[in-house]
């Protein structure tokens, strides 16, 4: 994955209850390194935002929210234009069917979403995402989801690399 998005990827292994505190670790790790801010994508709830800049404030990081307060639809569609192509993986399946795990995420399934009341961009927890390909990758990431499995209340599309 760094070599096609061209940035350093990092998996940070923890639970829930360790989890706050492997962040901020794993954040003073890259401090160390030289980095001087945390970008988030959160859109507008306030809790995440508070949550983020607590965990860069531990860590002596600016915390950076570039989508704060934008439009949830049109970013949606925006990172759609733009070439991303998002592939949902988990859903609440208390908020969208499960057979949504595992689609491209498009402008079509987008519609499908809307007429459930689901947010475009997944913000109250909806929907999750891996986005294997876009304008900022070398190469697209080559992966295959695989049948929705379901866990405590959500569908999770696993995925596997796909062999060359």
């Amino acid at each position: 994955m760094e070599r096609s998005a061209g940035a350093p990827v990092r998996l940070i292994r923890t639970t829930g209850p360790e989890y706050a505190a492997a962040f901020e670790a794993a954040l003073a790790e890259e401090k160390a390194r030289g980095a001087e801010a945390c970008v988030f994508g959160d859109i507008d709830i306030q809790g995440h935002l508070d949550w983020g800049a607590g965990r860069c404030r531990a860590a002596g990081l600016a915390a950076c929210f570039p989508l704060w307060q934008e439009d949830r639809l049109a970013l949606a569609k925006e990172c759609l234009a733009s070439g991303f192509k998002p592939i949902v993986t988990v859903v609440d399946t208390r908020r969208l069917p499960a057979g949504f795990a595992g689609r491209p995420l498009t402008e079509e399934l987008l519609g499908e979403m809307a007429k459930r009341g689901a947010d475009p961009c997944g913000e109250n927890g909806e929907y999750h995402t891996f986005v294997p390909e876009g304008p900022i990758f070398a190469r697209p990431i080559p992966v295959a989801a695989g049948p929705a499995q379901l866990v405590d209340g959500y569908a999770v599309a696993p995925l596997a690399l796909k062999k060359a």
